[in-house]
Parts: C-alpha cells; structure tokens; sequence
C-alpha cells in the first residue's frame, strides 16, 4: 500500500489510540492518506457532535428528476422480450428554476404531460376492461401516477391510476383534464375507435403525442390493427408525413404541434410467442407497403386485479374527443392540483351524479321492466297474499317506437329524431340496416339472428365509413362524411352478447310488449 516501508512509523505515545484488538493504529505521514481515513471512518472513536449540515445546491445544480423509459421489443424476432427500464436523467435548460405551484403549498407538483391517443381495435372481450389494464400496466411500468381520459358514448370519466393520495373530485369537465394534465406526466385518452382515428387523422392543436392502438392477437384483431396503421399513414403521408418534422414554423408563422411520433401497437390476451408472431405480420406488412413508424410492445396477456381507479370526474359528455385534446393540449403548467383537506384550499362539495342521457326510446321502454313478471317462487299455502299487495299491471301504451322484430330495426332508435333508413347495404354484410339521422350521421344496425352479426356488424362499419362519400350519393339526405358511423346491436341475450361486441357498438336489449310487438331499450 505504501511506496517507501520507513514512510510507516509505530506510534507509541499516549496521543496515539490504540486500534482493534489493542495494536497501536498504523500512521503515515500524510495526514490525507486513504488508509487514515478510512480506519478513522469505521474503527475509530465516536464523534462527540453531529457533523455540520452541508450547505444545499443551488436550484440550477440540483439533480433533474428521473423518468423510467421502457425500451422497445424488436418486432422481427418472435422471443423478443422487453428490454429492463433504463433510468436517465433529464437534462434541464440554461438557467431554468424548479417548478412550483403558484399557491406555494405542498400540493401535487405539476409538470407538462403527455398525451397519448389509444384506440382499442378488435379486442377478445370487455374493451373497457383492456383499457383499465393498459393504464394500470403503464402506471406501474413508470413509477408514477398515470391518467385516464374515457370518451364512451355520451360519458366522459376521467379518472387516475396509481394515484397513492385522494385528489379532489373535479365539478366541470375541463377541470378535471386541467387537473389531470397538471398532476400526471401521461395523460391516456381512449374514445370510439372511429372517431379517434379520425381525430388522430386530423390537423390542428388537437393532435396528440403519441398514438397507441390495442389489438387481439386472432386474425381479426391483426386485420384492425393493420387497417388502423394504414388510415393513420395515408393521413400522415398526405399532410406531410408522419413524425416531429412538422413542428418547426417560419417566422411570423404559428407553430404546429408535431405529428405523433408513429404508432405503438400493444399485443393483448395472448402469450409472448403468439403476441411477436402476430407482431411480426403487421410490421412485415407496414413496412412494406406504408410509411408509417410501427413500434410493438410487450404483450399484456390477461387482465389482473389492481387498486381502484381514482375518480375525478364522471358526468354527461359536452365535449367531443377533439374538444378534449385541445383542452390537455391548452393546461397551463406551472400551477398545482390542491390535495383535498389543505389549510389554504377548501375542500370542493362532491360531484352531483352524472345525468343519465335518456333518448325517447329509453323514456319509452323503460315501463317493461316493469311489465315483465319476476320469477315467483312456491308461496307458503297457509299464507295467502293481500289483495293490497297482488301485482297490478297497466297494459303499455303503443309509441312510434315500438315495431315489430320483423319490420326495420331503425323504427326501433330515436337518435335526436328519427332514422332515415337507406337503401343501400355493404356488399360484404347485407343483413346490416344503413340509415341517417338528423345530424347526417350514419348508423348500422343488426339483430342476433346469425351467428356471425357481430362480425357482419363490424365489417359494414368499416366500410360504411370508408364508403361515405358513395352512400351520400344514393340518397337525398345530407350525410356527413367526417363523421364516424354509429353500430348498433340488438340483442335478446345482452349479458351474453355484452362479451363479444365491440366496446364501440351500443347495445340494445330487445324485449317483447304484451301485444306481441318488440321494443328496444339501450344499455
């Protein structure tokens, strides 16, 4: 350890502690020797005062937060499996200070988010059980709160994973995507599949970050994933092609938002093997034929238990998915969500409950819930019933929305207003309806009569929507091309028939009157 041996010297004094096991402690010259040091630190005596506080950092030195980045599957090999996170530290600008609320409290810091699109394609089941999964998988892959945004219907729920404390229920809709733009680094925003296509497909400050789409590993869900990959580049190739490019602005000019860095396609339900194999035939086929970026993940095999979602909002639906977009696009940083039960912030009342939309035909069939006898069990004999308490039914009133089965399934749906039925059918499903509503809005409509309605309802949606133009032309009717068309699924068995449509396509429970005459009711 020493270069010259007469540089070590016994010390005999009395100044000299002894070390372990009563052997005079080693010395050397140099009072900064490693070896001193170190002996001092571990054997030597106790220090009688606490050492002196380091002085802290200055704000521009302080160490960046870190951010757990997943590495990417190689879509060519089927037994590619994650890379581990890598952990890095984000650089911060020149001169730049933390970010902190503008109340000063303790409050959720908060920090520019990204937004994700997710557009769930052909899934084996329950879609919405997916999407929980996917935000709860994301959540747990990064460390950190992850939110999500769901536009189903006439439903908007916002809502955070992975969110250890209670944040304060949020009484407006754009709150509640301030606040969950401000207090996660990911914001996830699943709607219809049609519609988010279209959105993700558009320009404007809209568009989102990154684009996901789920996909079933059977051959139907490859065939969606692939038509998903395919409307997104040729959207992308028109407007100037997909990527980061488009951000940059002359001057004098308004900055773009950049396109969406690709499309990120997450494997469901299935194992690893099956997962890459299914993987492998889109990227072969996109690289191929498209432009687009495709990125795969790995696979999320099956839907686990998790801690429940925290609410913050889950009301009637006033903005559309591009509304929303532009909302978590439009959250300013800077500020903080208060934590309910803070000195300085009131606790906010609680959300009243989100109104349900009722159509007139809801209105209308909800009487037949009433109408249908409940399953009675054997009375006891000595116990006849009151008279007072006998069921007494009122016969229904006949409305324009009742129909026989026989007749068209529009008579059936009062969207805003009756359904204009078409004459024109997909030539790959002809026992789907086409209709209009006032709106200029197509609709497909099918019952459960074939054993394959579902996948003749799916399939006369994409090509409806791919058709529009076509459609428009064999009616008189206005018809709005943008506008995704609507599938609807009539059903005498819904609790069944709710495992295998689309989480895009309402469901209707069809329920015979005491005339013999069908009415519908939504789910």
């Amino acid at each position: 350890m020493f270069d010259d041996p007469s540089q070590v010297r016994r010390s005999d004094g009395p100044s000299s502690p002894s070390g372990p096991g009563g052997f005079p402690r080693l010395r050397t010259d140099d009072a900064n020797d490693p070896y001193d040091l170190l002996t001092d630190l571990f054997v030597g005596p106790e220090p009688t005062s606490a050492p002196e506080p380091r002085a802290p950092l200055p704000a521009s030195e302080s160490a960046p937060p870190l951010r757990n980045e997943p590495g990417p599957i190689a879509l060519g090999n089927p037994s590619a499996v994650p890379e581990p996170a890598r952990v890095t530290r984000e650089a911060p600008a020149h001169g730049s200070q933390p970010r902190r609320g503008t109340d000063g409290g303790d409050g959720v810091r908060c920090r520019g988010a990204t937004v994700e699109l997710l557009i769930a394609g052909n899934l084996p089941t329950l879609a919405a059980a997916w999407v929980s999964q996917y935000a709860r998988s994301a959540a747990a892959l990064a460390g950190e709160p992850v939110a999500l945004v769901r536009l189903t219907g006439a439903t908007l729920r916002v809502e955070i994973h992975g969110e250890p404390a209670t944040l304060a229920s949020q009484a407006t809709e754009r709150a509640a995507l301030r606040a969950a733009a401000l207090c996660c680094r990911r914001v996830i925003v699943h709607g219809e599949a049609d519609t988010a296509l279209a959105a993700a497909c558009g320009d404007g400050e809209h568009q989102p970050d990154e684009v996901s789409v789920l996909f079933g590993c059977d051959e139907a869900g490859v065939v969606s994933a692939y038509r998903a990959v395919k409307r997104l580049a040729a959207a992308w190739s028109r407007a100037g092609g997909a990527g980061p490019s488009q951000s940059g602005a002359g001057a004098g000019e308004a900055e773009l938002p950049a396109r969406p860095r690709g499309v990120t396609l997450v494997p469901i339900g299935s194992a690893a093997a099956k997962a890459a194999q299914a993987s492998r035939r889109i990227e072969d086929a996109a690289r191929s034929f498209l432009t687009a970026t495709v990125r795969c993940t790995a696979p999320i095999e099956r839907v686990t238990a998790g801690a429940p979602a925290r609410p913050l909002l889950d009301s009637a639906a006033t903005l559309s998915l591009i509304d929303v977009l532009a909302a978590l696009r439009q959250a300013a940083p800077g500020t903080s969500a208060q934590r309910p039960g803070e000195p300085d912030a009131p606790e906010p009342a609680p959300p009243e409950p989100a109104p349900q939309a009722r159509s007139v035909v809801t209105r209308a069939g909800a009487p037949l819930l009433d109408a249908v006898p409940a399953t009675r069990s054997d009375p006891a004999r000595s116990a006849p019933a009151h008279a007072a308490t006998r069921p007494t039914h009122q016969p229904m009133k006949h409305t324009h929305a009742i129909a026989p089965l026989s007749s068209s399934l529009s008579e059936l749906i009062d969207a805003d207003g009756p359904l204009v039925l078409l004459r024109a059918r997909c030539p790959h499903a002809p026992g789907v309806e086409l209709a209009l509503d006032a709106m200029g809005t197509l609709h497909a409509l099918r019952d459960d009569t074939a054993h394959d309605a579902v996948a003749d309802l799916v399939a006369a949606l994409g090509w409806a929507a791919e058709h529009a133009a076509v459609l428009s032309l064999t009616t008189t009717e206005p018809v709005d091309t943008a506008a995704a068309p609507v599938g609807h699924f009539f059903t005498r068995r819904p609790s069944e028939a709710r495992r295998l449509v689309p989480g895009s396509v309402r469901v209707h429970a069809l329920a015979r009157t005491r005339s013999g005459e069908w009415a519908a009711v939504e789910l």
